[in-house]
């Protein structure tokens, strides 16, 4: 007996963006990206095969983005947000870029283990809530730590400059680069970009207008430090997706994401000016995936670092490279001081070679699998845009550095301590 898929209008117009957003992406690579930035490396290689090839990757994993958006838990929402800012690109480039074929089945292996693993992996029967005798106290003293450290940071080394001018924000990141600050300070300062999102979207749930608004500033003074534009952006979505968040907003990601690329080119044309291409395009969109097959290259006719510059170094581990983004960035650009920094099969590759491409996906889809269990409960409205950033993290980060330097441990203790009006499920009492 054969199953009939039925499909709703909604559904039917979201897969319909999906591919006007493949076509809005490759226009824009073909047109500008290629050549504009094409000194960089984006090059640009038209071939049938290809581009055959590179729609079919796409087409795979349609009823996969329709199951995730009709099931929207925590991890799916971060899964989404994967496949749309990184596989979809991704799938753009490969129908351009030179890349190997290899690489092509290696990073296709990667992220078909990845949705197997987050589509079909039993859930989690427990729900941890963190339980205490006031639990608003907890995350006050919580937003409190990460304020002071902020604070201190801010005073001693830039004598609280205030600015959200991204005009200058690579020199505040070399000025932060060459601080001297104590390690356990550059945690929790990391930690807090993460943390401080949900935090202020729980303080807009809760109409604590007043604590929201310090929160605010605080962040402002966070990326006045050091010019981490992802701290303005993860401030200002946790703001706007408190408000305007909706259930329908992840089936209209795709339009949202086809108007930006619409809008990038039309700048181009209209003002001769770059900066939705620099900033978005290029730089969200299509620069992880560049680099992405850089680490490829560089990590299969070399021995893998198997994490000895991440936890192993703890333990007395040396590893026989340089900072691995600098010296990514020195071999494939002739930058040693650039920060190549890239996530997902950058780190499978990195630190398991040919194996971390099916491992790194499992190891990645049960940590976000347990995320679900902390998340279990709390209005999506409040924890929506870390679930963003977080995929922006996952995308540019090594996943240990995005568990601890990143903050994304600290969010979910954060995500476990937030009281819920749901059910409570596995309570920790402490």
């Amino acid at each position: 007996m054969k199953t009939r898929i039925t499909l709703s209008s909604k559904q039917l117009r979201m897969i319909l963006f999906i591919f006007l957003y493949r076509c809005a992406l490759d226009i824009v690579y073909c047109s500008y990206v290629s050549k504009i930035f094409g000194y960089t490396g984006f090059r640009y290689v038209f071939g049938y095969l290809r581009l055959f090839i590179s729609w079919i990757l796409l087409l795979f994993i349609i009823p996969a983005i329709v199951k995730l958006t009709e099931r929207s838990r925590y991890s799916d929402v971060i899964t989404l947000y994967l496949l749309y800012l990184a596989y979809i690109p991704y799938t753009a480039m490969a129908g351009f870029f030179p890349y190997s074929y290899h690489f092509i089945a290696a990073n296709t292996v990667y992220w078909m283990t990845l949705l197997l693993f987050i589509l079909h992996f039993p859930s989690t029967q427990q729900k941890y809530l963190i339980k205490t005798e006031n639990n608003d106290l907890v995350l006050t003293i919580i937003e409190g730590v990460f304020a002071i450290v902020i604070l201190y940071i801010s005073w001693r080394y830039t004598g609280f400059r205030f600015t959200i001018s991204l005009s200058d924000v690579y020199s505040f990141r070399e000025e932060a680069k060459n601080s001297s600050i104590p390690i356990l300070l550059r945690y929790l300062f990391a930690a807090s970009k993460a943390v401080n999102p949900v935090l202020l979207a729980y303080s807009l749930d809760r109409k604590k207008i007043g604590n929201a608004a310090l929160i605010i500033l605080i962040q402002i003074l966070s990326f006045s430090f050091n010019g981490s534009k992802a701290v303005l952006f993860s401030t200002l979505l946790a703001v706007l997706l408190f408000f305007f968040y909706s259930e329908s907003q992840l089936k209209k990601l795709p339009m949202y994401l086809t108007a930006l690329c619409v809008s990038a080119g039309l700048e181009r044309e209209l003002f001769n000016t770059i900066f939705l291409i620099s900033y978005f395009v290029r730089r969200v969109l299509f620069l992880p995936n560049l680099l992405n097959s850089y680490y490829y290259d560089f990590f299969t006719h070399n021995t893998p670092d198997f994490f000895r510059q991440s936890f192993l170094r703890l333990l007395g581990f040396d590893s026989p490279y340089p900072d691995m983004d600098h010296m990514i960035g020195d071999v494939y650009f002739n930058k040693s001081a650039m920060g190549a920094n890239s996530g997902l099969i950058s780190d499978a590759i990195t630190n398991m070679g040919y194996v971390g491409i099916v491992i790194m996906p499992i190891i990645l889809s049960l940590f976000l699998r347990f995320m679900d269990s902390l998340a279990f409960g709390i209005k999506r409205r409040i924890y929506i845009s870390t679930a963003i950033t977080s995929s922006f993290i996952l995308i540019s980060s090594f996943l240990p550095t995005a568990l601890l330097t990143h903050g994304l441990l600290a969010l979910g203790l954060v995500l476990a301590v937030i009281p819920r009006e749901e059910e409570k499920g596995h309570e920790i009492k402490i």
